[in-house]
């Protein structure tokens, strides 16, 4: 004998089943939006994380490497309406080392350097120009002092001092010419000069000056320094012999690196760049 399911127990059931599978198939459809922004929040997250590490690792001190570019400017030109000649730049590599409040920075740095100098020879009534290229690589010794401005170390101030080593002149400029047309007389025959290197030349120059650090990117530092080159003795001395009207000579032309430079250094440690590069960040 058949049981007959009332009307009432069989339109609940109905809606119930209806219920069920329109529920299960709406969290069905659900799942992947939710495990995508579960992903998304999941990467922002780990973002944030990363940041906050490389921030506290590079606080750490220790190792670092460094690149700087800076312009040198000597004074007033020396040649009217030449004023790039008396504007140098320089451009380098280095490694550092951070301990506390003190650096220590030594690389390796290319200086473009084209003094240019108008000699009166009176003997002759003749203005000689000498345009002297004097580039150079140099490997500089930094010391650095700073201290933290604010209490997350994202901002430091303070001094610095660096002896630079010139290890080659990459050039003399040119070995002759013929300039010097002037004087009194604006429509004299220029006269012939030659000019050589001379052995006595010094090696060294030095720079001090004050600097401000700035954290880039929560993992690396942006210094912007600003110095005063000097030199104790002339760092090229250029002799020149000279002919004209019959008449002859020499004379010598020092040369010193020195003036006002503006640097821009990048700084990343060490700790920081090898996590970036080894993919764990």
């Amino acid at each position: 004998m058949k049981t007959q399911v009332p009307k009432q127990t069989m339109k609940l059931l109905l809606f119930f089943t209806r219920f069920i599978t329109s529920t299960g198939l709406a969290i069905f459809l659900a799942l992947p939006s939710s495990a995508q922004e579960i992903t998304k929040g999941q990467k922002k997250a780990m973002r944030w994380g990363n940041q906050s590490e490389y921030h506290s690792m590079s606080q750490e001190g220790g190792p670092y490497l460094i690149f700087n570019f800076g312009i040198r400017r000597d004074g007033k030109p020396t040649i009217p309406n030449h004023d790039f000649s008396n504007l140098s730049g320089n451009l380098g590599l280095g490694l550092g080392y951070r301990k506390g409040n003190f650096s220590f920075e030594y690389g390796l740095n290319f200086l473009y350097y084209s003094p240019e100098t108008i000699t009166y020879i009176p003997l002759v009534d003749r203005l000689l120009y000498l345009n002297s290229y004097a580039n150079s690589l140099i490997i500089p010794l930094v010391f650095r002092y700073d201290i933290p401005v604010r209490e997350k170390e994202r901002f430091r101030f303070g001094a610095n001092f660096t002896t630079n080593y010139i290890i080659a002149a990459l050039t003399d400029g040119l070995p002759f010419g013929y300039r010097g047309a002037g004087g009194s007389n604006p429509n004299a025959e220029p006269l012939k000069y030659t000019w050589v290197t001379s052995d006595k030349q010094s090696r060294f120059f030095f720079k001090a000056g004050l600097h401000a650090e700035f954290q880039f990117l929560n993992s690396s530092f942006l210094i912007l320094q600003a110095s005063r080159a000097f030199t104790i003795s002339p760092n090229r001395n250029f002799l020149v012999s000279w002919q004209a009207d019959g008449q002859n000579g020499n004379f010598e032309v020092e040369s010193r690196i020195q003036g006002y430079m503006i640097e821009l250094n990048y700084k990343i440690p060490l700790n920081v760049l090898g996590k970036k590069l080894s993919g764990k960040g």
